[in-house]
Protein backbone atom coordinates (compact mmCIF):
# COMPACT_ATOMS: atom_id res chain seq x y z
CA UNK A 1 0.00 0.00 0.00
CA UNK A 2 1.40 3.37 -1.01
CA UNK A 3 2.26 5.73 1.86
CA UNK A 4 3.89 9.13 1.30
CA UNK A 5 5.55 10.63 4.36
CA UNK A 6 5.40 14.44 4.30
CA UNK A 7 7.21 16.30 7.10
CA UNK A 8 5.21 18.79 9.12
CA UNK A 9 8.19 21.13 9.19
CA UNK A 10 9.49 23.45 6.46
CA UNK A 11 13.13 23.69 5.33
CA UNK A 12 14.92 25.93 2.79
CA UNK A 13 15.09 23.08 0.29
CA UNK A 14 11.35 22.47 0.62
CA UNK A 15 10.59 26.14 0.00
CA UNK A 16 12.62 26.01 -3.22
CA UNK A 17 11.19 22.67 -4.39
CA UNK A 18 7.58 23.62 -3.73
CA UNK A 19 8.01 26.94 -5.51
CA UNK A 20 9.64 25.27 -8.52
CA UNK A 21 7.30 22.28 -8.92
CA UNK A 22 5.02 20.93 -6.15
CA UNK A 23 4.40 17.75 -8.16
CA UNK A 24 8.13 16.87 -8.20
CA UNK A 25 8.26 17.38 -4.43
CA UNK A 26 5.41 14.89 -3.89
CA UNK A 27 6.29 12.37 -6.62
CA UNK A 28 9.89 12.13 -5.49
CA UNK A 29 8.69 10.98 -2.08
CA UNK A 30 5.95 8.72 -3.40
CA UNK A 31 8.06 6.96 -6.04
CA UNK A 32 11.73 7.25 -5.02
CA UNK A 33 14.01 6.70 -8.04
CA UNK A 34 16.26 3.64 -8.06
CA UNK A 35 19.29 5.84 -8.75
CA UNK A 36 20.71 8.79 -6.83
CA UNK A 37 21.26 12.05 -8.75
CA UNK A 38 24.95 12.66 -9.34
CA UNK A 39 24.79 16.09 -7.69
CA UNK A 40 23.42 14.50 -4.49
CA UNK A 41 26.27 11.99 -4.41
CA UNK A 42 28.83 14.75 -4.96
CA UNK A 43 27.34 17.18 -2.45
CA UNK A 44 26.89 14.61 0.31
CA UNK A 45 30.43 13.27 -0.03
CA UNK A 46 32.09 16.70 -0.09
CA UNK A 47 30.05 18.08 2.83
CA UNK A 48 30.73 14.95 4.91
CA UNK A 49 34.48 15.16 4.28
CA UNK A 50 34.63 18.88 5.09
CA UNK A 51 32.65 18.39 8.28
CA UNK A 52 35.01 15.60 9.35
CA UNK A 53 38.06 17.78 8.65
CA UNK A 54 36.66 20.61 10.78
CA UNK A 55 35.36 18.54 13.68
CA UNK A 56 38.16 15.96 14.01
CA UNK A 57 41.20 17.87 12.80
CA UNK A 58 41.67 15.29 10.06
CA UNK A 59 44.73 16.12 7.91
CA UNK A 60 44.51 16.99 4.23
CA UNK A 61 45.49 13.62 2.75
CA UNK A 62 43.01 11.76 4.95
CA UNK A 63 40.24 14.18 3.99
CA UNK A 64 40.92 13.58 0.30
CA UNK A 65 40.94 9.82 0.91
CA UNK A 66 37.64 10.10 2.77
CA UNK A 67 35.80 11.92 -0.01
CA UNK A 68 37.11 9.41 -2.57
CA UNK A 69 36.01 6.53 -0.36
CA UNK A 70 32.54 7.97 0.16
CA UNK A 71 31.94 8.20 -3.58
CA UNK A 72 33.62 4.86 -4.18
CA UNK A 73 31.02 3.20 -1.96
CA UNK A 74 28.39 3.92 -4.62
CA UNK A 75 27.91 1.38 -7.38
CA UNK A 76 28.09 3.21 -10.71
CA UNK A 77 24.74 1.68 -11.66
CA UNK A 78 23.12 3.36 -8.64
CA UNK A 79 24.09 6.89 -9.73
CA UNK A 80 22.03 8.92 -12.20
CA UNK A 81 24.89 10.41 -14.20
CA UNK A 82 24.51 13.41 -16.45
CA UNK A 83 25.83 13.50 -20.00
CA UNK A 84 29.61 12.86 -20.17
CA UNK A 85 29.85 12.31 -16.39
CA UNK A 86 31.62 9.12 -15.25
CA UNK A 87 32.51 7.66 -11.88
CA UNK A 88 36.16 8.62 -12.40
CA UNK A 89 35.54 12.28 -13.12
CA UNK A 90 32.98 12.42 -10.30
CA UNK A 91 35.73 11.32 -7.90
CA UNK A 92 38.08 13.90 -9.43
CA UNK A 93 35.46 16.66 -9.07
CA UNK A 94 34.84 15.77 -5.42
CA UNK A 95 38.57 15.73 -4.64
CA UNK A 96 38.93 19.06 -6.43
CA UNK A 97 36.16 20.62 -4.30
CA UNK A 98 37.86 19.47 -1.09
CA UNK A 99 41.24 20.70 -2.33
CA UNK A 100 39.74 24.13 -3.08
CA UNK A 101 38.07 24.24 0.31
CA UNK A 102 41.30 23.35 2.09
CA UNK A 103 43.36 25.82 0.08
CA UNK A 104 40.93 28.74 0.57
CA UNK A 105 39.33 28.05 3.97
CA UNK A 106 41.48 25.85 6.19
CA UNK A 107 44.03 27.65 8.42
CA UNK A 108 46.85 25.69 6.75
CA UNK A 109 45.67 26.52 3.24
CA UNK A 110 48.29 28.17 1.03
CA UNK A 111 45.79 30.58 -0.57
CA UNK A 112 43.42 31.22 2.31
CA UNK A 113 40.93 33.88 1.33
CA UNK A 114 41.02 37.16 3.27
CA UNK A 115 37.33 36.72 4.16
CA UNK A 116 38.36 33.74 6.32
CA UNK A 117 41.59 35.17 7.72
CA UNK A 118 39.72 37.37 10.20
CA UNK A 119 37.47 34.55 11.40
CA UNK A 120 38.10 32.16 14.25
CA UNK A 121 38.69 28.44 13.82
CA UNK A 122 36.95 26.09 13.84
CA UNK A 123 33.47 27.25 12.84
CA UNK A 124 30.39 25.59 14.24
CA UNK A 125 29.33 22.91 11.75
CA UNK A 126 25.96 21.47 10.80
CA UNK A 127 24.17 23.81 13.21
CA UNK A 128 20.53 22.74 13.45
CA UNK A 129 17.73 25.09 14.40
CA UNK A 130 14.26 23.66 14.99
CA UNK A 131 12.02 26.69 15.32
CA UNK A 132 8.36 26.33 16.40
CA UNK A 133 5.77 29.04 16.03
CA UNK A 134 4.13 29.64 12.71
CA UNK A 135 5.00 26.78 10.41
CA UNK A 136 7.73 24.77 12.19
CA UNK A 137 11.04 25.41 10.41
CA UNK A 138 14.20 23.30 10.43
CA UNK A 139 17.45 24.69 9.01
CA UNK A 140 20.94 23.15 9.06
CA UNK A 141 23.89 25.47 8.46
CA UNK A 142 27.14 24.21 6.92
CA UNK A 143 29.30 26.65 8.90
CA UNK A 144 28.54 29.34 11.44
CA UNK A 145 31.24 31.77 12.55
CA UNK A 146 30.87 33.96 15.63
CA UNK A 147 32.44 37.42 15.55
CA UNK A 148 32.30 40.58 17.62
CA UNK A 149 30.13 42.08 14.89
CA UNK A 150 27.61 39.25 14.78
CA UNK A 151 27.34 35.83 13.16
CA UNK A 152 28.57 34.93 9.69
CA UNK A 153 26.86 32.07 7.88
CA UNK A 154 28.59 30.09 5.12
CA UNK A 155 27.20 27.44 2.80
CA UNK A 156 29.47 25.21 0.70
CA UNK A 157 28.27 24.68 -2.88
CA UNK A 158 29.45 21.89 -5.20
CA UNK A 159 27.37 22.68 -8.29
CA UNK A 160 28.85 23.74 -11.61
CA UNK A 161 27.27 27.19 -11.44
CA UNK A 162 28.80 30.01 -9.43
CA UNK A 163 25.42 31.58 -8.60
CA UNK A 164 22.71 30.29 -6.27
CA UNK A 165 19.37 31.65 -5.13
CA UNK A 166 19.89 33.86 -2.10
CA UNK A 167 16.61 32.69 -0.52
CA UNK A 168 18.48 29.89 1.25
CA UNK A 169 20.78 32.36 3.04
CA UNK A 170 17.82 34.65 3.77
CA UNK A 171 16.09 31.78 5.57
CA UNK A 172 19.29 30.98 7.47
CA UNK A 173 19.54 34.59 8.62
CA UNK A 174 15.86 34.57 9.58
CA UNK A 175 16.56 31.47 11.71
CA UNK A 176 19.52 33.18 13.38
CA UNK A 177 17.31 36.17 14.17
CA UNK A 178 14.49 34.03 15.53
CA UNK A 179 16.92 32.11 17.75
CA UNK A 180 18.44 35.32 19.10
CA UNK A 181 21.93 34.67 17.68
CA UNK A 182 21.60 37.50 15.15
CA UNK A 183 20.63 40.66 17.00
CA UNK A 184 18.64 43.53 15.48
CA UNK A 185 21.82 45.60 15.28
CA UNK A 186 23.74 42.91 13.38
CA UNK A 187 24.26 43.40 9.66
CA UNK A 188 23.53 40.32 7.50
CA UNK A 189 26.86 38.69 6.72
CA UNK A 190 27.82 35.48 4.95
CA UNK A 191 28.25 33.87 1.57
CA UNK A 192 27.89 30.86 -0.66
CA UNK A 193 31.33 29.39 -1.31
CA UNK A 194 31.29 27.74 -4.74
CA UNK A 195 33.97 25.10 -4.46
CA UNK A 196 34.31 24.24 -8.13
CA UNK A 197 35.17 27.79 -9.13
CA UNK A 198 36.56 28.95 -5.79
CA UNK A 199 34.29 32.00 -5.92
CA UNK A 200 32.30 33.56 -3.10
CA UNK A 201 28.75 34.82 -3.58
CA UNK A 202 28.33 37.29 -0.71
CA UNK A 203 25.20 37.94 1.28
CA UNK A 204 24.96 41.41 2.79
CA UNK A 205 21.28 42.31 2.40
CA UNK A 206 18.16 40.86 3.99
CA UNK A 207 14.57 41.50 2.82
CA UNK A 208 13.13 41.40 6.33
CA UNK A 209 11.46 38.88 8.61
CA UNK A 210 7.97 39.48 7.19
CA UNK A 211 9.03 38.60 3.65
CA UNK A 212 10.75 35.37 4.69
CA UNK A 213 7.89 34.41 6.98
CA UNK A 214 5.50 34.82 4.03
CA UNK A 215 7.65 32.46 1.93
CA UNK A 216 7.59 29.87 4.69
CA UNK A 217 3.83 30.17 5.14
CA UNK A 218 3.31 29.82 1.37
CA UNK A 219 5.26 26.54 1.32
CA UNK A 220 3.37 25.26 4.34
CA UNK A 221 -0.01 26.11 2.77
CA UNK A 222 0.95 24.32 -0.46
CA UNK A 223 1.59 21.11 1.46
CA UNK A 224 -1.41 21.31 3.76
CA UNK A 225 -3.82 22.18 0.94
CA UNK A 226 -2.48 19.35 -1.22
CA UNK A 227 -1.73 21.69 -4.12
CA UNK A 228 0.79 19.40 -5.81
CA UNK A 229 0.18 20.46 -9.39
CA UNK A 230 3.02 20.10 -11.91
CA UNK A 231 4.75 23.28 -13.06
CA UNK A 232 6.90 22.97 -16.19
CA UNK A 233 10.37 24.46 -15.68
CA UNK A 234 13.99 24.16 -16.78
CA UNK A 235 14.53 21.16 -14.50
CA UNK A 236 11.94 19.01 -16.32
CA UNK A 237 14.39 17.42 -18.82
CA UNK A 238 16.43 15.83 -16.01
CA UNK A 239 13.65 15.27 -13.46
CA UNK A 240 13.63 11.69 -12.18
CA UNK A 241 9.85 11.82 -11.62
CA UNK A 242 9.10 11.88 -15.35
CA UNK A 243 7.65 8.30 -15.36
CA UNK A 244 4.96 9.43 -12.91
CA UNK A 245 4.41 13.04 -13.98
CA UNK A 246 1.25 13.85 -15.99
CA UNK A 247 3.23 16.32 -18.10
CA UNK A 248 5.18 13.38 -19.53
CA UNK A 249 2.65 10.54 -19.21
CA UNK A 250 -0.60 12.39 -19.89
CA UNK A 251 -2.05 10.42 -16.98
CA UNK A 252 -2.98 11.73 -13.52
CA UNK A 253 -3.18 8.26 -11.89
CA UNK A 254 0.18 8.27 -10.08
CA UNK A 255 -0.10 11.88 -8.92
CA UNK A 256 -3.64 11.37 -7.63
CA UNK A 257 -2.58 8.19 -5.82
CA UNK A 258 0.30 10.04 -4.16
CA UNK A 259 -2.02 12.83 -3.02
CA UNK A 260 -4.33 10.33 -1.36
CA UNK A 261 -1.44 8.49 0.34
CA UNK A 262 0.02 11.47 2.22
CA UNK A 263 0.90 10.82 5.85
CA UNK A 264 2.20 13.63 8.06
CA UNK A 265 5.36 12.91 10.05
CA UNK A 266 7.00 15.08 12.71
CA UNK A 267 10.69 15.36 13.49
CA UNK A 268 11.83 15.18 17.08
CA UNK A 269 13.06 18.49 18.40
CA UNK A 270 16.84 18.69 18.04
CA UNK A 271 18.01 22.27 18.35
CA UNK A 272 21.67 23.26 18.43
Amino acid sequence: MLTVDIPTHISPSQVSQLAQCPARYLLGRAYPPETTPVWNVLGTAVHTAIQAAIETGMPFDNTIDLVKTLIGEYDSASIAFQTRTTKDNLVATAAGCVETWWDQVHPTGKNRLPEYEALGWPPQTESRFNLPGGPPVVVILDALYSTAFGPIVVDWKTGARSRSRMLQLYIYWWALRQSGIAKPEHRPRGWFHHLRSGKLQPFDWYPGDAVIQAQLWAADRTKRAGHYDPQPNDFCPVCQSQPHCPIFTGDMTDLDAARKAVRWVQLERNAA
